[in-house]
């Protein structure tokens, strides 16, 4: 909710849906059988690969994204224990990570910063376009063609955006904070990065 203000009744909206559907004793409940599903997923896989060598660490990551993404919108983004697919929503993540965690001149010397010597923050701005490109790919599907009601966090969005208290832009840029935004802050200073301008949308009245 970095783009309303506190006073916003906006704002008062996307906290009643985080405190209903993600915060809540409720919210933790109702998600119950998918953490344990995705959990069942990891493990009958290290079962089927028992005896040969497995890299847990991958593993566990490809799990907790399939947990936090169907906890949310239903969906699974990697195949748990396969290679990450070619431009998936997991290899961004990974490439903005190591964009974002890498020496950039431009940042040491203040009068260098519009520059962009080494590209990267052109190069990050390219991958953040990717992954809302991915997760607008999902809402549109929800809207388009999957009619069935799901109850996630997702399912609570789209009624805000029927009643026109939120823009539909802003559906994309709360999933990416609720789904993305937290993987990225466990592996880098995530919260001192800048969203490139054309990702950052406004709701309405």
């Amino acid at each position: 909710m970095i783009f309303l203000l506190s006073s916003d009744p906006r704002w008062k909206a996307m906290r009643s849906i985080h405190a209903a559907h993600v915060f809540s004793l409720r919210g933790l409940a109702a998600v119950r059988a998918i953490r344990e599903r995705k959990v069942r997923d990891i493990v009958d896989y290290l079962r089927r690969r028992a005896g040969t060598e497995v890299d847990v660490g991958h593993t566990v990551y490809g799990g907790m994204l399939n947990l936090l993404s169907n906890a949310f919108f239903s969906v699974d983004v990697v195949d748990v224990g396969a290679e990450p697919v070619h431009g998936g929503l997991p290899e961004l993540l990974h490439e903005i990570v190591e964009k974002v965690t890498m020496p950039n001149i431009s940042d040491l010397v203040p009068l260098l910063r519009r520059l962009d010597l080494q590209g990267m923050r052109r190069a990050t701005a390219r991958r953040f376009e990717r992954v809302f490109h991915i997760l607008d790919g999902i809402i549109d599907r929800r809207l388009a063609v999957d009619k069935e009601n799901h109850g996630d966090y997702l399912d609570s969005l789209l009624d805000l955006v029927s009643a026109g208290k939120i823009a539909r832009d802003t559906v994309t840029i709360m999933l990416f904070e609720t789904n993305c935004k937290p993987l990225l802050a466990h592996h880098a200073s995530f919260d001192t990065f800048d969203l490139p301008p054309s990702t950052r949308v406004a709701t309405h009245d």
